[in-house]
Formats: C-alpha cells, sequence, structure tokens
C-alpha cells in the first residue's frame, strides 16, 4: 500500500461540508452534470476535470480511469464465473458481458475536440494528449462527454429491480508520481482503484419519482417537467457513486463524533425492510464514533446506507455503503451477522476513503 500522507491529513483534518476548509489545489477537482434516464437506462455525463501536476515529472498527456469500458476477457471468463458463483448468484445476472461506457468527446477547457485512445495494455485508460507541457504546479483542464448503459445485471454498473447504480462508473483521473502515470486496469470483483482524492461538484438529474441514495450532501433540489434536478455541495472523496430507485424509503439518524460534531445518517430501503433499515442505522451510529475516537475525525457530515443489488454483501464508496438486498432480507436472528458487515463497511471510510490503496 503506498500513501499520501498530506491528502491523509487534508481528508482527517477537514469536515466535507459548506464552512470546510478550502482543500488544498493540487487535489483533482470535478465538476460534473449527470443526467440519469431510467426508462432507457442510460447515463449521460459531462464532466470537467482540473488536474493538477504534484509530481517535479512534467507530463502531455491527462490519464482517466473510465471502468464501464470493461469487458471481461476471454482468459478471465470461468475465473469471473466461479467468483460470481461463490457470490450465489448465477452468472447471467452479474457477468459484465461487454463495454457499457463510450466516451463521446474531449475538449481542452472549452477548446475544439482533442485526440485521445485507450493504452494498447489496458482498454480502461482513457488517454487525452495535450497540446502542452503540464510542469509541477501546472494545472489542465479537460471536458469529457461520455455516456454509460447500465445493463440488466447487478454490480458497479446497472439496473435491477428498479435499482440503478452507479459506482465507479465515471472517469477519474489516474495516479501520477515521478514514475509516470498509474492507471490501474479494473477487476470486477475487487476494489482496484489507486487514485487521489478529488473535489467533486456535481448536479444530477433523474425522473422525479426516483429517490437517490449519494456520498455527497444536496444544497438544492427542484423538479420540473418529470425530473428533479439535485445540485450537490462540494464533495471530497475518492469516488462520486449514486444508487436511486422508486421504491426507496428514507430512513433516518444521527450520531455524535467525539470532536462534538452531529453526523446525520441516512438509510434508504424498500419499505418491507424497515427493520433492518433501522437496525442498520443503529449499527452506524455507534460504529462511526468508536472510529473516529480510533482513527481520526469522520470526513463528512452526511453519511448514506443504499439497500442495493450489488451482487455481493456491501461495497464503500466514499460517504456511502451499498448493502446487498439479500442482506436486508436475512432472518432477524442474524443481527450479528449484519452488525459485522455494516461495521466493516463504515470501516472504510477511513481505510479506502481516507486512506487511498494501491490494489
Amino acid at each position: 500500500m503506498r500513501l499520501r500522507l498530506w491528502s491523509v491529513w487534508l481528508l482527517l483534518m477537514t469536515a466535507v461540508s459548506t464552512d470546510a476548509a478550502e482543500p488544498p489545489g493540487h487535489l483533482p477537482r470535478y465538476d460534473l452534470h449527470l443526467s440519469l434516464d431510467t426508462q432507457t437506462h442510460t447515463a449521460t455525463v459531462r464532466e470537467r476535470v482540473t488536474w493538477t501536476n504534484p509530481s517535479d515529472r512534467p507530463t502531455r498527456q491527462l490519464v482517466l480511469n473510465f471502468y464501464p469500458r470493461y469487458s471481461v476477457p476471454q482468459s478471465d471468463r470461468l475465473r469471473l464465473m466461479k467468483t460470481v458463483e461463490m457470490f450465489r448468484l448465477s452468472p447471467s445476472e452479474a457477468m459484465i458481458s461487454a463495454p457499457a461506457g463510450e466516451v463521446t468527446a474531449v475538449r481542452l477547457g472549452s477548446a475544439t475536440a482533442v485526440q485521445y485512445g485507450y493504452a494498447p495494455d489496458n482498454p480502461t485508460a482513457l488517454v487525452i494528449e495535450l497540446d502542452r507541457e503540464v510542469p509541477k504546479g501546472g494545472s489542465v483542464t479537460a471536458e469529457v462527454e461520455c455516456v454509460v448503459r447500465l445493463p440488466n445485471k447487478q454490480g458497479r454498473w446497472g439496473h435491477w429491480e428498479g435499482v440503478h447504480t452507479l459506482v465507479n462508473a465515471l472517469p477519474t483521473a489516474a495516479f501520477y508520481d515521478a514514475d509516470g502515470w498509474h492507471a490501474t486496469p479494473f477487476v470486477p470483483w475487487h476494489q482496484p482503484f489507486w487514485n487521489e482524492a478529488g473535489v467533486y461538484t456535481a448536479t444530477v438529474v433523474v425522473p422525479a419519482e426516483q429517490k437517490v441514495a449519494c456520498g455527497a450532501t444536496v444544497k438544492s433540489e427542484s423538479t420540473a417537467g418529470g425530473k428533479q434536478t439535485l445540485v450537490y455541495h462540494p464533495h471530497v472523496g475518492r469516488d462520486f457513486a449514486l444508487t436511486c430507485s422508486a421504491d426507496y424509503r428514507e430512513y433516518t439518524a444521527t450520531t455524535r463524533t467525539p470532536d462534538g460534531r452531529q453526523i446525520a445518517l441516512k438509510c434508504l430501503a424498500f419499505e418491507r425492510h424497515q427493520f433492518y433499515a433501522e437496525k442498520i442505522l443503529g449499527i452506524v451510529a455507534e460504529a462511526i464514533p468508536v472510529f473516529a475516537d480510533w482513527f481520526g475525525p469522520f470526513p463528512h457530515d452526511q453519511f448514506t446506507i443504499a439497500e442495493s443489488y450489488f451482487g455481493w454483501n456491501g461495497n464503500e464508496s466514499a460517504g456511502l455503503v451499498m448493502i446487498d438486498a439479500r442482506v436486508f432480507d436475512m432472518p432477524r436472528g442474524a443481527v450479528g451477522y449484519v452488525e459485522y458487515l455494516v461495521s466493516h463497511e463504515t470501516c472504510h471510510q477511513w481505510w479506502y476513503n481516507l486512506v487511498g490503496t494501491n490494489g
């Protein structure tokens, strides 16, 4: 594991809220507009990425990880099928059979389109050719337009039983240091994501009946023409992820950390799973103060748990944890297991989100 200590310090010391200190300028900035069509199961994305070179090594390229372009290599199909079966799923319900994402345009700033392609040894590494060299401390802004089709599959991007999921699906700057770019290949059964934390501002448009679970905190919302527009406060984290469903019900609670901050807790789950939704909120309310005492301040003002069809029991994102619907459907006597699982996933807000990993 390789750590960037200054980013650890930043995220341990800075709470993500409207009155938080301004994050250092060397973190990537993502200005995101995402429109989700739940009828065609398609997300249309426009993202402005501002990247600042943290290294002494200059570069004439910008490399972004774009994982929805992944498809299972023939050599990995049997391994993935066996992995999915260990999660008690049929491979047909979770296998990524074809690339789901397509980049449609790349521009530098507001300029005309520029040349881009993919690394020959990594089909999910989007390589953008720059018109100038970016030295240490220098910045470049690229605007990327892409479409992500959400197949009827369980997993990081897809839709299942009315739940739409977008996780690790957005273009994200690869890690860069004195050795150059480190674009991490996608591994569907693992968290292989080695990237710097980023500052996200986002506008998300979804059908009006959808309830959205997201790690960021809503700044404003409006409804018009059958659609709702959610504008989020700046969000510092390793990723920006969301799930949504018209069948979600929102359950809420709060907890207080050792430094006196109150953290808002949300659980978006189906109404039939109210028992475990409320139990999970209680587990999180107990776990966050303990982990904050052990590891340092909790990095967000809000923490969200979403019922999902992820394919395995739990998965972490920045400010958001997804728990599989089968866990919510467990017998009430299985609370001990649910406590273990939810506590584990909550702990990833420190060990994954705050302290990044080289997968």
